[in-house]
């Protein structure tokens, strides 16, 4: 294998927070790779101790911004009926938020959890012109949309099966290719 030492960088993961403090280094033709705490593959970004705290906020952030059009298009002199809302919803903050959600929701603290739900209520808010003192299931049910922690569950235990009824051969990358 030929490496590349300017397009290649290293980490290191820990779920042991004394570990996870730990900086190898790495030296490729005289050149030490640079250290990146926090990479982003596929779209995924990555902390040194699998938290994917950082990952889970700029998602939050994205679908709190994506609020914009959700409002934008639910202006009263629109006039968009709230099941054109729903699928704007679906289509802009939903699919964002479950992006490869089996391989990472699995893994975040409640408090983390807890951020992506709130950021689904707020949207589920806008759509539906409730009040903030609205109780949540009361959208829920309006819209039809589960809480976001169904949904995740959902997710991650349809892709755990999937991946369980896979023949042996194929659930694992073999040596050498």
């Amino acid at each position: 294998m030929v490496l590349n030492a300017k397009k290649s960088e290293i980490t290191f993961f820990s779920t042991d927070s004394h570990e996870a403090s730990w900086t190898p280094t790495i030296t490729v033709e005289g050149t030490s790779l640079p250290f990146n705490s926090s990479p982003k593959l596929l779209g995924i970004q990555y902390d040194r101790i699998l938290s994917f705290s950082r990952h889970t906020e700029n998602v939050c952030r994205k679908v709190l911004s994506r609020c914009r059009v959700l409002r934008a298009v639910a202006a009263k002199s629109l006039g968009w009926r709230k099941d054109n809302l729903r699928r704007v919803y679906l289509a802009l903050q939903q699919s964002l938020v479950n992006y490869a959600a089996p391989g990472w929701q699995p893994w975040l603290s409640k408090s983390m959890s807890d951020k992506l739900e709130v950021v689904q209520n707020k949207a589920l808010r806008i759509i539906t012109g409730q009040y903030q003192a609205t109780p949540l299931e009361a959208l829920r049910v309006e819209l039809g949309i589960e809480s976001y922690s169904t949904v995740s569950k959902r997710k991650c235990s349809v892709s755990y099966e999937k991946a369980s009824r896979l023949p042996e051969r194929e659930r694992y990358i073999e040596p050498g290719y």
